[in-house]
């Protein structure tokens, strides 16, 4: 809304620059009377025409109407081209992120658990060593962690394309 009420006024601003250009007409009308004795009306009417003899302002004024008309017009392209790189932008992200998280329901909270249940059970039965069972719940919570946050930048990635989009 920004940039079209901007253009709108560049071209406004160019055609009140080109009719500066036109001849004014001037029409007046005027009464009097004086104070003496019968005293009567006096009616009148008066024509004008002011035609511009150096043009070479206005020209130049148009010309900077013109210019600002044109930079307003390239400026919101700019933007709407903008917007539509990070609405495109956005919408990858939101897909990758829905890929990874739909990866990490179906498959990797399995996994993590999978891991966890199994260094558990090792340790205990003493056939890992405790650097092999850190080893194993680190890769487990790295798979969570990794879910976190992708679960945060999908979200973050939806609310920025919600408020791009109202």
């Amino acid at each position: 809304n920004y940039n079209r009420d901007a253009i709108r006024l560049a071209e406004s601003n160019q055609v009140w620059e080109e009719k500066q250009l036109l001849p004014d007409f001037d029409v007046s009308l005027f009464g009097g009377s004086n104070t003496a004795a019968n005293a009567r009306f006096y009616g009148g009417f008066q024509l004008g025409v002011s035609v511009p003899l150096n043009t070479s302002a206005y020209k130049a004024k148009i010309a900077a109407a013109q210019t600002a008309k044109a930079r307003a017009q390239t400026y919101a392209e700019s933007y709407r081209k903008n917007l539509q790189a990070s609405y495109d932008a956005l919408l990858t992200d939101i897909s990758r992120y829905e890929t990874a998280l739909d990866y990490y329901q179906t498959t990797g909270k399995a996994m993590a658990e999978q891991l966890v249940f199994h260094a558990n059970t090792a340790f205990a039965a003493g056939e890992i060593d405790f650097f092999k069972y850190n080893q194993l719940l680190e890769q487990a919570k790295s798979i969570d962690f990794t879910y976190l946050t992708n679960l945060l930048n999908y979200n973050l990635s939806v609310l920025e394309f919600n408020y791009l989009i109202k």
